[in-house]
């Protein structure tokens, strides 16, 4: 079992620094994160068999699911597709954070939430975040995005 187990890990790293490569990520700091999965992997190999050794031989517990959610809505309403495509713009999901900084738009909202200026940075929070609104006045979007 200790065999399969480190050929998992083995592929996992690898897998790791495959997902970790970025096109637009600088070369300096491809090398940089390339040294800090290195230097931190045993570390990470030592927790997940850790966590692999205390999980065999308990069973799953028996997942009960609702009725489905219907996520997406109207996709008619104006407002809504506006504000789906304001929250892709500072929040995009299929985009790097390299790939962003080349993105006026991004650097635009990006700036304005990270100094409290007139309040935009409650305003950009409540556009990203309106189920969980922010406390803070000067508490980023994209904290409250993690929260």
């Amino acid at each position: 079992m200790e065999d399969v187990l480190g050929q998992v890990l083995e592929r996992l790293k690898v897998a790791l620094k495959r997902a970790i490569i970025d096109p637009y990520m600088f070369g300096w700091v491809q090398r940089c994160v390339d040294d800090l999965v290195e230097d931190y992997w045993p570390e990470v190999v030592h927790e997940l068999r850790d966590i692999f050794h205390r999980k065999v031989g308990r069973q799953k517990a028996e997942v009960v699911l609702g009725q489905p959610i219907d996520c997406c809505g109207c996709p008619c309403n104006p407002l809504r597709r506006a504000l789906w495509g304001f929250r892709y713009r500072y929040l995009p999901f299929d985009k790097g954070f390299w790939h962003c900084l080349r993105n006026p738009c991004w650097l635009l909202f990006f700036v304005l939430s990270v100094f409290p200026l007139f309040s935009a940075c409650n305003v950009s929070c409540s556009l990203c975040c309106p189920s969980s609104p922010c406390s803070a006045p000067a508490t980023s979007p994209v904290l409250c995005a993690v929260r």
